[in-house]
């Protein structure tokens, strides 16, 4: 599972083989040693042939064959303009790669296995070389007669195999048997030594790996060991130590042995080899890894490097690593291929997004960056996506994504339109398909491209069909669809497809046609097209039944509406004769309408009404007046519709006669008592009271008792002298229910009494906490309103300021002069010694506004007192 995870996550970093050339030049020979900066790349052959190539493309750009041994080291200065090399013969040639005219070479006497040239040699003409002798050798470059010579200086000896040197800014790192040594060449003092991991296999199986992260950071990596160290200057350095030191800052031991390393930001970038053994005991290569490190040994990254063929010959020892770190650029190389590993592009990461159905890291990718992206975009992703989805039979998932992809795009709207026909999931995007009253958009689309959805829906699915026409009907080529529906419908009939001819008959106004259909189908569509073109009612004139099955308040209503013209009265009855109970409906209608038809059809309603709903009798006879009540009262008696009958005889003046029907038939005291209520006759009430006595029926005096106090005297009852001699039933609640009526309206009037004082009391409190309330006020703006001065002026200050309610503010001094001013003026009665007394600020009201009531107050008894004398 975990592997599985692993293969799911996206690379950091693309390794791919670079050209033929590399592979041509490679076919008879093995790559030794590369260097490469970001102008070239430069690798040695066993051959002894130096090639130069492009470092991204692999094409080669030139080629010398300057050795006649194995190439055992490159190096490049910092520009990448120069290149030196060395070989086991003990051959050094330092080349300017732009001008073939200028080349340095040496020989000497030992073999040399590394060489380093200065990162500034163009002006310095240094370089470094090392060997198996352990000798370290700083050369400087000098010309005699058009011959290059050297003056040698010794820098190291004696420690084994100088195997790897590396040169950057003023200091050199060079390993060999024995360690990692430090040189400042500035200075010229060796500044550290470090030794080699304890328990280490042998130098020579596992190579150290240098390389400079700046001019002041090494790293290296040796066998399964990774150092970071960083370069400073010592404080108060001793007579005999250097100026500087190295500080290590990280040591850590890996589950794999090291091939390469090289910065990768903060963090360490390792070329891991890998091996396994066989049932037989014998180790072979497995695939290597690039990894990175933080600098807590956190490994970040882990990716295999497949590119690499017949891996498992190869030894940790025959791969080199080198990087562009300002490109993100890895290089990996094996005796017969040169892999380049880069980070992968925006283009390549949307690429392997959806590869891996990761729509929306893809979608992310593009809304931020859409830019830097060649060879996708936002909605091309999208698109993507819709497909997965439709693909794997997610349509309705799918559709839903299209209105926010294709908004307006006309063009990806006919195109998706088209793959969801194929597909056969039109349905699941039906609802989102735009058109010019559409809630979402108001984008049209073509009108080829309607009519070939709605021809898709016509071969599947009719009620779809119906559905969607009624709502593209605007944007559609009605004639192209009706021909296509008229065709269908000759060999597969159904009622909706006769729905849609009838309503695309309507929309070509062929409204005859339609109205047909419609009647044939019970739609009540007839009904409005009728209301539209009233000249249709030829077609249904015949055919009145039929409009009240389909709806039968819809038609009665049609038909009383065009009873004068074109469906008269005497044309419509005829039809109805045999379907009473929609004649009755119909002169139901026409005498709610006009009381002079009720007069000429009442006596027909009332007879249709008794038989066919005499629960509805009495409602039509309070709310027809043109019914004849006298003909209604005989349909009624004849029928023994009781409580009609006496409702025609109320009509017709006869009220006594009616509630005795009421009681004798009906034994309804409570209706007889409602009916009197309503005539408010107080000889109807005695009447009533009479019949309910002369009958000595108990339960009848019951209903007189409970319903006395509300429309009856009770004394009326109580003081009559012919009781029946039979128990009244429910006597003693009768009375006790007549007292607590009396008791209760006592009791609402006190109650309604005491609500009144309790909201006059509520409203008072609620005046008084509107006057208590606190007032918002800015002192900055607020003044006195004598002297203006500002609230905020007496902060601080061993004075007092009063607020009142009514929003006047005075100073103390202001307040009491106001007051002192007044006293004077209105004590006319007083006393000189009482008029100088200084009184006594009353600070309960403002004197304002109390003022003016005063004033008011004195003016209003003023004038009483001149009417007074007068």
């Amino acid at each position: 599972e975990e592997e599985e995870e692993e293969e799911d996550e996206m690379p950091v970093i693309k390794f791919e083989n670079l050209s033929a050339d590399v592979a041509t030049i490679l076919s008879d020979r093995v790559c030794t040693c590369f260097a490469v900066s970001s102008k070239f790349a430069v690798f040695g052959t066993d051959f002894g042939s130096v090639h130069i190539i492009d470092p991204f493309l692999g094409t080669e750009v030139k080629h010398f064959d300057q050795h006649k041994e194995r190439v055992s080291g490159i190096s490049m200065d910092e520009k990448g303009d120069f290149v030196a090399t060395c070989d086991d013969s003990g051959k050094v040639v330092i080349r300017n790669l732009y001008d073939t005219n200028k080349v340095s070479s040496f020989s000497f006497s030992r073999p040399i296995k590394s060489v380093a040239i200065a990162p500034d040699y163009s002006k310095k003409k240094k370089f470094i070389t090392g060997g198996k002798a352990g000798l370290l050798h700083l050369h400087e470059e000098s010309s005699i007669l058009m011959f290059a010579k050297t003056k040698q200086v010794v820098l190291h000896s004696g420690e084994g195999c100088v195997s790897t040197i590396k040169w950057k800014g003023s200091f050199v790192a060079w390993a060999n048997d024995v360690g990692v040594k430090v040189y400042d060449t500035q200075k010229n003092q060796r500044i550290a030594s470090i030794d080699r991991p304890a328990n280490s296999p042998r130098a020579e199986e596992y190579q150290c790996r240098l390389c400079w992260k700046d001019e002041t950071t090494l790293m290296y990596g040796w066998a399964d060991h990774v150092v970071l160290g960083e370069i400073r200057s010592r404080v108060d350095p001793a007579p005999d130590e250097p100026d500087k030191y190295m500080q290590l800052l990280i040591r850590i031991q890996t589950e794999c042995w090291i091939s390469g390393i090289a910065p990768h930001g903060k963090d360490i970038a390792l070329l891991a080899y890998l091996d396994e053994e066989d049932d037989d005991g014998k180790t072979f290569g497995d695939v290597p890894e690039l990894k990175i490190l933080s600098r807590e040994a956190v490994e970040q990254v882990s990716e295999n490097i497949d590119k690499i063929q017949d891996y498992q010959r190869y030894r940790s020892n025959d791969y080199h690593f080198d990087c562009l770190p300002e490109e993100g650029t890895y290089f990996v190389i094996t005796p017969k291929d040169i892999v380049i590993g880069r980070p992968l592009t925006l283009d390549e990461k949307v690429g392997w997004n959806l590869a891996h159905s990761l729509y929306e890291n893809a979608m992310e990718i593009a809304r931020n960056n859409p830019q830097d992206l060649h060879r996708y975009n936002l909605v091309q992703i999208q698109e993507e996506r819709i497909y997965h989805l439709l693909e794997n039979g997610n349509s309705d998932q799918a559709a839903g994504l299209t209105p926010l992809v294709f908004e307006d795009k006309v063009a990806l709207w006919n195109k998706w339109i088209a793959k969801f026909i194929a597909k056969g999931e039109l349905k699941s995007l039906r609802k989102y398909i735009p058109y010019s009253s559409h809630s979402m958009t108001n984008v049209v689309l073509d009108q080829a491209t309607y009519n070939m959805a709605l021809v898709a829906f016509l071969a599947s699915d009719h009620k779809l069909f119906l559905e969607t026409v009624k709502m593209w009907v605007d944007v559609i080529n009605i004639k192209e669809i009706l021909a296509a529906v008229e065709r269908e419908i000759q060999t597969n009939e159904t009622a909706e497809l006769n729905e849609v001819l009838a309503y695309l008959y309507a929309k070509t106004n062929q409204l005859r046609k339609a109205l047909s259909i419609y009647l044939k189908l019970g739609d009540k569509e007839a009904f409005k097209l009728l209301k539209e073109d009233p000249t249709m009612f030829s077609i249904v004139k015949r055919r009145v039944v039929e409009l009240l099955v389909i709806d039968k308040s819809a038609a009665v209503e049609l038909l009383v509406e065009h009873q004068e013209d074109k469906m008269p009265i005497s044309e419509v009855l005829p039809q109805l004769k045999d379907s009473p109970p929609l004649e009755m409906e119909y002169l139901k209608m026409l005498c709610k309408n006009d009381s002079m038809i009720g007069r000429q059809y009442g006596r027909r309603l009332v007879e249709l009404t008794a038989e066919y709903a005499p629960n509805d009798l009495l409602q039509l006879l309070k709310t027809n007046s043109g019914i004849p009540y006298l003909e209604a009262m005989k349909i009624c008696e004849k029928n023994q519709l009781w409580r009609e009958n006496a409702f025609c005889l109320q009509r017709c003046g006869n009220v006594t006669a009616a509630v005795k029907m009421l009681i004798e038939k009906l034994d309804s005291v409570d209706e007889a008592i409602d009916l009197v209520a309503e005539e408010n006759d107080d000889k109807l009430w005695d009447m009533l009271i009479d019949e309910c006595f002369k009958r000595k029926n108990p339960d009848h005096i019951r209903v007189l008792l409970q319903n006395a106090g509300t429309h009856i005297n009770p004394i009326r009852i109580f003081e009559r002298n012919d009781w029946p001699s039979a128990e009244i039933p429910d006597l003693r609640n009768s009375v006790v229910k007549i007292l607590s009526d009396f008791n209760l309206q006592n009791e609402l009037l006190r109650g309604s009494t005491e609500i009144l004082k309790n909201d006059c009391v509520a409203l008072l409190s609620k005046l008084r906490n509107l006057r208590k309330a606190a007032v918002f006020l800015t002192p900055d703006t607020v003044t006195c309103h004598s002297c203006s001065r500002t609230l905020s002026s007496f902060c601080g200050m061993d004075e007092d300021a009063y607020f009142f309610h009514c929003n006047h503010m005075f100073c103390k001094n202001c307040l009491g002069d106001l007051f002192t001013g007044r006293s004077r003026s209105r004590s006319t009665t007083r006393s000189r010694t009482q008029s100088n007394t200084q009184p006594e600020v009353d600070v309960s009201y403002c004197p304002i506004c109390h003022s003016g009531m005063q004033d008011e107050d004195e003016n209003n008894t003023n004038r009483r007192r001149r009417r007074t004398r007068g």
